[in-house]
């Protein structure tokens, strides 16, 4: 073997300068390895954060913003919604009376001294489909022919009686007996309890059967008996309705009769009996 074949067998096994390096490279140690992520993404050159980020973390962190969203929602929801409601009027076809609805609501509040008045619902937006036409009996007794199958409000009553949430329903006399004979009106002995408050409704005259008439032998020992077919309550007998107004407008409607709807507990109870003490049956 010549020198130049030793020399090139010699040779043949060395490693270049390339490939020195990267063994160097590759028996380094990582520096990486036993620190966190999070410091080794601080430490990581600019152009390799956001890769390192996508791979290790992006996941994580949509998680965690969407979790801390959806509890914020909850909160906030939580935080800014309504108390409920302690008494709630529906009024039939009563929308032309908003005002003067709004004064009696507002009377009601400042009278027993409730803090919110969101506790207190007065709404005379209902309008109800009678049978035989395509309107609603009017406060005045008039057919409102403007109600069809779009704006009668027959089965949202009904949800709402149904659920507790709503307690007493003002409604002109034929209305009300509409009212009386789906069975979203009971009887006032139903909530007014005792011959005391009975007695003293009856002697007003404001007692009324369940086509809105007045109940005769009122003041008489007639009263209980009468007392317990009593469905409404004529608010023509009523002050407090009759001298609700605004300045220079017209007063609530003299054809007018309040009943018990759904009454769920005694809250609503007591807040219904206060409401007819305010009226003032007299």
């Amino acid at each position: 073997m010549t020198d130049d074949q030793q020399s090139q067998t010699n040779g043949g096994g060395a490693l270049n300068d390339e490939q020195q390096s990267s063994i160097a490279a590759l028996a380094a140690e990582n520096t990486y390895v036993k620190q966190s992520k999070w410091k080794t993404l601080r430490e990581l050159p600019a152009a390799d954060k956001w890769p390192f980020f996508v791979q290790h973390f992006l996941v994580g962190t949509i998680a965690v913003v969407v979790t801390i969203a959806f509890v914020v929602s909850l909160a906030v929801t939580w935080l800014t919604r309504p108390p409920q409601t302690e008494l709630s009027v529906a009024g039939i076809g009563m929308g032309e009376y908003s005002a003067q609805l709004d004064e009696l609501k507002t009377g009601f509040v400042k009278a027993e001294k409730i803090d919110d008045d969101r506790l207190i619902d007065i709404d005379g937006s209902f309008t109800i489909a009678m049978p035989g036409g395509s309107g609603t009996a009017s406060p005045t007794g008039s057919s409102n022919g403007s109600t069809n199958s779009y704006t009668d409000d027959s089965a949202k009553l009904m949800t709402m009686v149904s659920a507790g949430d709503v307690n007493m329903i003002v409604a002109d006399k034929a209305t009300f007996a509409e009212l009386v004979h789906r069975g979203l009106i009971g009887k006032v002995s139903d909530v007014e309890k005792g011959d005391a408050a009975l007695g003293k409704l009856a002697a007003a005259g404001a007692l009324v059967d369940k086509k809105g008439e007045p109940i005769a032998g009122t003041s008489s020992s007639d009263d209980a008996a009468a007392a317990g077919k009593a469905y409404g309550l004529a608010l023509s007998k009523s002050a407090t309705w009759s001298g609700a107004g605004v300045a220079g407008g017209k007063g609530l409607p003299d054809d007018a009769v309040i009943g018990f709807a759904n009454v769920v507990d005694a809250t609503h109870a007591s807040r219904a009996r206060d409401f007819v003490t305010y009226l003032r049956f007299e």
